[in-house]
């Protein structure tokens, strides 16, 4: 009987990216690797480092990555001729069947995207239609109950995979193939889904778990982010006129969906319910004790039973 073959069986195209910070909309991509990864086939990997327009590139970053300001504009190569290669990579793959592999995905294809409006470039989502897979979200939907951290290096570690040189975009790009696999491996049934399906299960899930890590940050009182979300790609902010004007972003953050819950400042939490009544308690009536008076003797005496000795 031939093998039925799967995704998992062809190679994955893993992307990551080290960035000049965390603010999607106006941070840039300092360096970038798409990784070709898995499938029987060697490790093919490609990698950027952009000139970041000339920006200068935070001391906050340059700790988590390495990668200083001097350095980007000596080695670096001009960031729109960078940002339309990355694009044009993902694409090709994309368009051969390949799935990206991404780590929380709407990080890294949201600020691909809105390098490519940056510059006046085509979006990799107007170019194609890519498949994506996100450990992050794979791994939270398989082992939903599971403590402790969800970023890269604790999914390393849950899945063994050995990650060497963190915060380097290629190191982080295969490990992140790496623990697709392991997941895939243990949960055979994802290989069994049509990639286009699961990346648009991967879709609800997000969803869901954005949602239930806002609620949980609702009931003990933290901080809730309440701005919109979406994966694999955030939805663009929205401009002054839009707001103004009462457009679909005004409304998207006016009437958040209903499975958000507001803060216990703008909403107290319900008071609890009453405890339930006791149970009742079920009486048992005592039977009395029989005579054991003379009369009684006499009584059964007459009756012509025999006395017992």
């Amino acid at each position: 009987m031939r093998k039925k073959w799967t995704w998992l069986d062809r190679p994955l195209l893993g992307f990551d990216t080290e960035t000049t910070g965390v603010n999607v909309d106006e941070d840039r991509i300092v360096s970038a690797s798409v990784v070709r990864w898995g499938g029987g086939q060697v490790t093919e990997a490609r990698n950027w480092l952009s000139d970041v327009g000339g920006m200068e590139i935070p001391a906050e970053a340059t700790a988590v990555h390495g990668i200083t300001s001097e350095q980007a504009r000596a080695a670096g190569r001009p960031a729109a001729a960078v940002i339309e290669e990355i694009i044009a990579a993902l694409a090709a793959s994309s368009d051969a069947g390949l799935p990206i592999v991404a780590m929380n995905a709407q990080f890294d294809l949201t600020l691909l995207e809105r390098e490519a409006d940056r510059y006046g470039l085509r979006r990799l989502f107007a170019r194609s239609v890519p498949r994506v897979l996100d450990p992050r979200v794979l791994d939270k939907h398989v082992t939903p109950y599971r403590k402790g951290k969800r970023n890269l290096a604790a999914l390393c570690t849950y899945w063994c995979v050995k990650l060497d040189g963190a915060h380097n975009a290629e190191a982080d790009a295969k490990a992140a193939c790496s623990v697709v696999s392991k997941i895939a491996r243990r949960f055979p049934w994802l290989t069994s889904v049509d990639l286009g399906d699961l990346h648009e299960r991967q879709v609800q899930w997000a969803r869901a778990q954005t949602a239930d890590f806002r609620s949980y940050l609702a009931r003990v009182g933290g901080d809730v982010d309440m701005t919109p979300f979406d994966w694999p790609v955030l939805p663009a902010p929205a401009s002054t006129e839009d707001l103004a004007a009462g457009g679909p972003a005004f409304r998207a953050r006016e009437s958040p969906p209903p499975s958000w819950r507001r803060p216990p400042h703008l909403s107290p939490p319900p008071p609890h319910p009453p405890p339930p009544p006791p149970a009742p308690t079920r009486l048992r009536r005592s039977r009395p004790a029989r005579p054991t008076s003379p009369s009684s003797v006499t009584a059964r005496q007459r009756a012509g039973r025999p006395r017992t000795p």
